[in-house]
């Protein structure tokens, strides 16, 4: 310390002059990059806390929209007219009853999904394996159906999901209709009802446009149809 402090006072004024000042300006920007690293810390901070609000209002939401239409289904399987045709159909020998009946089944169906714009279409499938079909139809490929009606025969009357694919990209929600009249529960198999669902809508009335949002289910992606990464990548940091 003694040796470089004799340098400095052997050193001439414009060279103690010329160290003084780059000292001056080294503090300086030491301090300027230690201010903007604290605030960029404290941006990126207020930035991830914003972002997790958003997404989990956005998630709440989409969740409460899904649980509705759950519900909705419970609805349309325990309403007694839909239960009181299904039961007619699956009890009448006449071609002719049965068509007038599906025919009021229809009209009755179009009361849900004119009523809910989160539903493409409503398809029930009576105790004959004939469907009905109401809203925004696409056909359902045939071993899909297979799929849905074995997957909702397997729950006992509890709802199950299937995820978009290639073939539809509208989440759907199956599950049986079984007979109950009053405090009579026979629980004798009416049909399976299956109702597509428009996540798109859901996802824009629940997340407002806030970014881009990916929903999915393990490693299944349920919204959108093309994700705009792919989802494995934090598959880990998930679990």
């Amino acid at each position: 310390m003694q040796k470089w402090m004799t340098i400095y006072k052997n050193m001439k004024i414009k060279n103690k002059l010329s160290l003084l000042i780059s000292l001056i300006v080294a503090i300086a920007f030491t301090f300027a990059v230690i201010v903007q690293q604290y605030a960029f810390s404290i941006y990126d901070e207020q930035l991830y806390l914003k972002s997790s609000q958003v997404l989990h209002l956005s998630s709440s939401a989409i969740e409460s929209e899904l649980e509705r239409i759950e519900q909705l289904s419970f609805n349309i399987i325990t309403d007694t007219q839909i239960q009181n045709m299904l039961r007619s159909i699956a009890g009448s020998d006449s071609d002719y009853d049965r068509l007038i009946l599906r025919q009021h089944l229809v009209d009755r169906l179009l009361n849900y999904v004119g009523s809910e714009p989160m539903l493409y279409s409503i398809h029930l499938i009576d105790s004959y394996d004939k469907q009905q079909d109401v809203g925004s139809v696409v056909p359902i490929n045939p071993a899909k159906k297979k799929f849905i009606l074995q997957l909702a025969g397997d729950a006992d009357g509890e709802e199950r999901w299937v995820y978009p694919d290639e073939t539809d990209s509208a989440l759907v929600l199956s599950r049986e209709i079984r007979s109950y009249s009053g405090t009579l529960f026979d629980l004798n198999y009416l049909g399976t009802i299956i109702i597509r669902i428009n996540m798109d809508k859901i996802v824009r009335k629940s997340a407002g446009g806030e970014g881009d949002l990916i929903v999915t289910s393990g490693a299944d992606v349920i919204y959108p149809a093309t994700p705009y990464f792919d989802p494995s990548v934090i598959q880990s940091s998930l679990s």
